[in-house]
């Protein structure tokens, strides 16, 4: 950590601490725990009707519940748009889910306080994520659900050494990077709401120039964000970001991805011909192990030739990369392909009908659901 940027004080749930009171939430299914019982332990897991790999732990948790009366299986459904989804996914299911549910409240003045006390103080920004609490009401693990096994039956048989997890835990968190990358978030969005988001530019350049290991992770929000608000330096950015292939080899294609995608939308961008220029110039020192490769590149080269006002070598390049596309039978309606008839018709003069579908808020990947937006 930087020994010259202090991060803003906020309140955290660690593993060690004592858990919280479940509160703000509505009981669908099973008895209401109203605080938790010594010697008995207690398996909190939160989880959302929209995130799929949560309703894939459904029948692990219910097996567990069944195996072990000695632990309390509670799930709460948080981040939902409308509590009626979760709700009327937990009676479909009916007899499926086997252990208690409920339902995050909506806000009605009081808050989240599940949000609030448990997700945000935990920096939780994904589902399932499940805290085990141990018989004296502390939490002795938190993680996905499907990787509580051995950690509780260690609780469960007092084998389990709660001192050396909150050391563990909160040496992850240390290493990773945990607390300045929510503090980063918290202070961007801060910004973004206030409708300024020159203040977020200057928000993620001195939080990547104080913790350079959020680059990774942050270097492309905050391109975008300068790209889309002409920023100056944008150009300069990219430049920086598409270097950086340590980490990451496909780091400049995706750079490429974030320019074309605007260059294909905006007519407003700062520095339009520097930015095609930058695009062309990057893709042609690119390898193309792959067609996939090739493919992509193309895509983002026809793009690029567009906006140097080289029109016939766009559709040009455009055409041989739909060509391709239909070799690896790419469907009709995927987006790539669909950008690039959409390049050749404006080209041409005409107008395509489809319209780019709206992004996601969430991401999934793997076993946990992500709140992006």
């Amino acid at each position: 950590m930087s020994s010259v940027f202090t991060l803003p004080p906020r309140t955290e749930l660690m593993v060690g601490d004592r858990a919280p009171m479940l509160a703000g939430i509505d009981y669908v299914k099973g008895a209401p725990v109203d605080q938790f019982e010594p010697g008995r332990c207690y398996l909190i897991e939160l989880w959302a009707s929209w995130c799929g790999p949560c309703r894939a732990t459904i029948p692990h948790l219910t097996a567990l519940q069944a195996k072990h009366s000695e632990l309390t299986i509670v799930g709460v459904a948080i981040w939902e748009r409308d509590p009626a989804f979760a709700r009327a996914l937990i009676e479909e299911m009916g007899d499926a889910i086997g252990y208690t549910v409920a339902v995050e409240k909506a806000d009605l003045g009081g808050g989240y306080p599940i949000r609030v006390d448990w997700a945000d103080a935990s920096y939780t920004d994904a589902v399932p994520t499940a805290f085990l609490i141990d018989g004296e009401g502390r939490i002795a693990w938190l993680g996905n659900p499907n990787d509580v096994g051995f950690v509780l039956m260690s609780v469960l048989d007092g084998s389990h050494d709660r001192t050396a997890a909150a050391e563990t835990y909160r040496g992850w968190l240390e290493e990773n990077l945990i607390r300045e990358e929510r503090a980063l978030i918290d202070a961007a969005r801060s910004a973004i709401d206030a409708g300024d988001p020159g203040a977020a530019i200057a928000v993620y350049g001195q939080y990547l120039a104080a913790f350079p290991g959020l680059e990774h992770e942050f270097g492309m929000r905050r391109l975008g964000l300068m790209l889309t608000h002409r920023h100056p330096e944008g150009l300069a950015y990219a430049a920086h970001l598409a270097a950086i292939t340590d980490r990451d080899p496909k780091r400049p294609r995706e750079v490429l991805r974030e320019i074309t995608d605007l260059l294909m939308d905006r007519d407003d961008l700062y520095d339009v011909h520097g930015l095609a220029g930058f695009c062309l110039d990057t893709s042609a020192l690119l390898p193309r192990p792959s067609a996939e490769d090739s493919f992509y590149l193309s895509w983002y080269e026809a793009i690029a030739l567009f906006r140097l006002g080289r029109a016939a070598e766009a559709v040009e390049v455009a055409r041989t990369a739909l060509a391709a596309g239909t070799a690896q039978n790419a469907p009709d309606d995927d987006w790539p392909m669909a950008n690039l008839r959409e390049l050749i018709a404006r080209i041409d003069g005409t107008t395509l009908s489809a319209a780019e579908p709206a992004g996601p808020e969430v991401v999934c990947e793997g076993d946990v659901c992500r709140i992006v937006s």
